[in-house]
């Protein structure tokens, strides 16, 4: 299992340097002052990952939040946790259950139900620290005009990957 974490660097920011947790992040909305976050978390056979992942979520310390959950087609019992975890959720939960169409699929599945101005990705077999939301949403205010945010990973064992992509990446 990874954990994700993440140090601010961003130019522009460099002043808002501190770790966070994060997954992946993408803007599609104006920011007011609470902004809705929709998580998605694809899943195909994580079972054994799933309830840690949504727990994760769960625990947020930033409250206006949505999980869209999407299982694509598990054979294993993934099904039956995903239902038993959004029964008695503390947030909304959306689940979703396709036959397997691949990942590409089950996040479009996602991104279509999502009603939030921000969409940040779980990958079900990772979880989330529970301020990650929270901090996040402070850094897309103070650096509003990044295309999409992204962090090094974590692995548990002090290796870091990954790094920030500016806007002007995305740029046509």
């Amino acid at each position: 299992m990874l954990r994700y974490t993440f140090k601010v660097h961003y130019d522009g920011c460099s002043k808002f340097e501190q770790e966070w947790a994060m997954v992946g992040w993408r803007m599609t909305g104006i920011m007011n002052n609470h902004p809705r976050v929709s998580v998605i978390v694809t899943s195909y056979n994580y079972a054994e990952y799933i309830e840690e992942a949504i727990q994760s979520v769960f625990t947020q310390t930033y409250s206006s939040i949505e999980l869209i959950v999407v299982d694509d087609g598990s054979e294993d019992n993934s099904r039956d946790i995903i239902e038993t975890l959004s029964h008695d959720a503390p947030i909304e939960v959306k689940t979703i259950f396709q036959d397997n169409a691949g990942q590409a699929s089950a996040l479009n599945a996602g991104y279509a139900q999502a009603e939030g101005g921000i969409i940040a990705l779980l990958d079900s077999d990772d979880h989330w620290y529970p301020n990650k939301i929270e901090q996040m949403v402070e850094f897309i205010r103070m650096c509003p005009d990044a295309g999409v945010y992204q962090h090094q990973l974590d692995t548990g064992f002090g290796l870091k990957r990954g790094g920030m992509v500016s806007a002007d990446v995305f740029l046509l």
